[in-house]
């Protein structure tokens, strides 16, 4: 009796050449689509905070803007990239500056709140454009009205540290949905709170993938405490922080301004020496020895080895 794979090699035909490279190419355009797709090859983690949307029209008061912060915070979560503040933690924050009652916030008070935070990053934004609109048709035996909404969103991305808007965007989105009725039976199409949502969510289609892809560009960092001949850090496994790892760490020198804008550079760094990451505190905190050199006197900003990738 012939085995199963006689009988393939036997009856089947080779398949044309052509054939064989569609689908070398379809393959490997899943491959890079996928690459595309997945923007954190930094298995180190940013922390970012989503301020604030407010609604700048006038539709829906404080719930439209809320509602886009919410969205934007749940897309940017299912990247994976970074380490989001919790909610309570922003509340607080904006208590401690006096913006809890109003939730008033603008490009010059986010990054101090994102700094009170230990964010690397921020997000504030406004819904620039709503509004819902409904058309009408009528006939001897039938009835339709359709709804329309339509939603503009701009959003920004600021660096803590310097305060620099470091991306910018703006989307549009847009809904509608279509009610029917024949000899007075069917719906009547009242308001339809999900085509507002709809509207609001296809703005920012597209927003978290960009906001993840900018900030891979920028360099990770942390924070660093000295006592005795320890160092805290403020970033622990959330962060992608694991024990045995090994990192250099740099005083934290005299702050550098722009002479001609007065914006913050950076800090006047010198290396001191490389830690290794000897235990983690809980999620957010490590403590690392130094293995060559020697720690600064009181803080120090940690970075990437210069020997890793």
């Amino acid at each position: 009796m012939q085995t199963f794979w006689t009988f393939v090699m036997r009856y089947s035909k080779p398949a044309p050449r052509r054939h064989i490279i569609f689908i070398l190419v379809f393959v490997l355009s899943s491959v890079f689509i996928h690459a595309a797709q997945q923007p954190c090859g930094n298995n180190l983690k940013h922390r970012v905070a989503v301020v604030s949307v407010d609604n700048r029209t006038l539709y829906g008061q404080e719930r439209i803007g809320n509602a886009v912060r919410d969205m934007l915070t749940t897309e940017i979560a299912k990247t994976g990239c970074f380490v989001l503040v919790e909610r309570e933690q922003l509340a607080k924050a904006m208590a401690e500056q006096a913006l809890g009652q109003t939730g008033a916030m603008d490009e010059a008070s986010a990054p101090k709140v994102g700094k009170l935070l230990g964010a690397e990053f921020v997000l504030v934004g406004s819904v620039t454009q709503f509004a819902v609109r409904t058309e009408a048709s009528e006939s001897f035996f039938s009835d339709s009205k359709t709804q329309f909404a339509d939603a503009a969103v701009d959003i920004k991305l600021i660096n803590t540290e310097t305060g620099e808007i470091t991306l910018s965007l703006n989307g549009t989105g847009h809904a509608k949905r279509t009610y029917k009725s024949v000899l007075g039976m069917g719906s009547s199409g009242g308001y339809d709170e999900a085509l507002e949502q709809q509207a609001l969510r296809s703005s920012i289609e597209g927003f978290a993938i960009k906001i993840a892809s900018e900030i891979e560009k920028m360099p990770w960092m942390c924070y660093a405490v000295i006592r005795n001949t320890q160092a805290y850090l403020d970033a622990g496994s959330r962060s992608g922080i694991a024990v045995g790892q090994q990192y250099d760490i740099f005083t934290k020198g005299e702050a550098i301004y722009s002479p001609s804008t007065g914006a913050l550079l950076g800090y006047d760094e010198a290396k001191t020496g490389t830690v290794q990451v000897d235990r983690l505190l809980g999620v957010d905190g490590a403590i690392a020895i130094a293995v060559s050199g020697t720690l600064p006197e009181k803080e120090g900003i940690v970075r990437r080895a210069a020997s890793r990738p």
